[in-house]
């Protein structure tokens, strides 16, 4: 299932042209202003961690799949950014693939301390375990956007 939504996303940029090409432009510098704009990119952020913690749900919320979820995730994401290349979009933006990273690392930090928790308290927690990361991978997108968005706002983004 989780294959066939990674599809339909990767081909809704093309779609959404119509198949109609351009080569666009490669932005892969990261500047001051651009570390800003990927920590304020909520949506990317929060998108992509929750992502990762669909992926983990499916494949059993174990922490060895960690590495596995990671890697799917960044290859979707850089699949992504070159869909967006040579489509509507016309950018590939190396601050958005920055976003992705911190949003889908976050998460698996929230995994991992969720699936302690249960760990240290037993059985008791599991519920706690489902809900929490998700609350804080969001609650990180909130967090990042209201700290971040008045420094992008001074450096005149």
């Amino acid at each position: 299932m989780l294959l066939v939504l990674g599809a339909m996303y990767v081909l809704y940029t093309p779609l959404q042209s119509g198949f109609q090409t351009h080569i666009g432009s490669v932005h892969y510098g990261l500047t001051a202003l651009d570390l800003s704009l990927a920590l304020t990119n909520s949506s990317h952020v929060v998108g992509y961690g929750l992502l990762v913690l669909l992926v983990l749900r499916y494949w059993g919320d174990e922490v060895r799949f960690y590495p596995q979820a990671l890697i799917l995730i960044l290859f979707f994401s850089l699949a992504v950014e070159c869909t967006q290349l040579f489509f509507v979009e016309g950018h590939c933006r190396l601050r958005d693939i920055l976003a992705n990273f911190v949003g889908v690392s976050a998460a698996l930090l929230f995994h991992y301390v969720g699936c302690c928790y249960v760990r240290s308290n037993g059985t008791a927690g599991s519920a706690f375990r489902s809900w929490l990361p998700f609350a804080l991978q969001v609650g990180l997108g909130i967090g990042l956007n209201l700290a971040f968005k008045r420094v992008a706002l001074a450096w005149g983004a």
